[in-house]
């Protein structure tokens, strides 16, 4: 299917690169003469802070790595400004830190954006339009994704092992670029996305000047997803293709498709990705009942070479405080590895 597919799409996403190229340069413009058009105003700027911090302890016995007794801590602090003109053009900015060091790669998604009847768009380090509206709709996850079985963090070193990412669908790297999403229409919603050079950002090297078309790592993406409910039932689904040049040597493309339903608190996602690699695909069940969820699914992977099954309960004691505590399994290669953890997150 993908092979059928991917010449169209390549034309298609040659189309999207000329195209957001020349839009790069006729919204700024539209953006500074609705800036100027808007006059004077009484608006002011309704800036927060924010983020999330999680705290774990875990016991695992792994064939991959060193097991037993373990410990963790992992968080952001997002800082957020917008500003809603009298024309009603919101205008804002996005910057997550990472509350952890890691190395030279501190500052996570950082970008400026404005948003109206004409959609929304984005300048600056984000994800890709693929990953932002297909990814998140393929599986559950609790605690950061440190409980899960797509683009998980993971307990056990087979999991972790194989790095997080493992079934994501899009590029899923907040690269300097340009993203564009329509508006909502009766549950549809489109985007594209242009990266002129993947690298220039993070551990890689970020970039404060101007990143051009290098022939050497640019990346597009085109998804579109809907959203909606049919009386008691919700229902969600996206499709999403990436292509980035120079990744694993000749290059990188990758079709996606995620989605789920739910009803009375039962839900039911699943994904599937096909790429330059192989395939990845999983599935996972849901339901919650106040302040009480109970989830977990089921992924392989032939990319990362691992399979992972886990499952978890959560309890909201607070708002903003989760208690969390799971168990997973995987199995990389000729290892198995099993574990648990219990894990307490603040989102505040």
């Amino acid at each position: 299917m993908r092979e059928a597919f991917r010449p169209r799409a390549r034309q298609a996403l040659e189309i999207v690169r000329n195209t957001m190229k020349k839009f790069l340069l006729t919204s700024s413009a539209l953006m500074a003469a609705a800036g100027f058009a808007s006059g004077a105003t009484a608006a002011e700027w309704d800036t927060t802070v924010g983020g999330y911090m999680f705290a774990g302890i875990g016991l695992t016995d792994s064939d991959n790595t060193a097991d037993g007794f373990g410990v963790m801590r992992d968080g952001e602090v997002y800082l957020n400004a917008k500003l809603t003109a009298d024309n009603g053009i919101t205008f804002g900015t996005v910057v997550q830190l990472e509350a952890w060091s890691q190395g030279s790669d501190q500052i996570d998604e950082n970008y400026l954006y404005t948003e109206g009847s004409f959609g929304r768009l984005e300048i600056g380090g984000n994800d890709d339009a693929a990953y932002t509206m297909v990814s998140s709709l393929g599986a559950f996850s609790a605690a950061g994704t440190h409980f899960g079985y797509q683009d998980q963090f993971g307990i056990t070193g087979a999991a972790s092992g194989a790095g997080a990412g493992s079934g994501l669908i899009g590029g899923g790297v907040d690269s300097i670029g340009i993203h564009y999403f329509t508006p909502r229409f009766y549950g549809f919603q489109a985007g594209a996305s242009y990266i002129p050079s993947t690298s220039a950002e993070g551990s890689a090297g970020d970039q404060n000047n101007f990143q051009f078309d290098d022939n050497v790592d640019e990346s597009w993406a085109i998804a579109a997803n809907y959203v909606g409910d049919f009386g008691d039932f919700g229902f969600d689904a996206g499709v999403g293709y990436y292509e980035r040049e120079g990744r694993f040597g000749a290059g990188f493309d990758s079709l996606g498709f995620a989605g789920g339903v739910s009803f009375s608190g039962f839900g039911l996602r699943g994904y599937y990705d096909d790429d330059s690699r192989g395939d990845e695909w999983g599935a996972g069940l849901q339901y919650q009942t106040g302040p009480w969820t109970v989830a977990g699914g089921y992924s392989e992977s032939n990319v990362k070479d691992v399979d992972i099954a886990t499952g978890w309960v959560s309890y909201a004691a607070a708002p903003g405080v989760t208690l969390s505590t799971g168990i997973e399994w995987a199995e990389r290669g000729s290892a198995e590895d099993i574990g648990g953890a219990a894990i307490i997150g603040l989102s505040f």
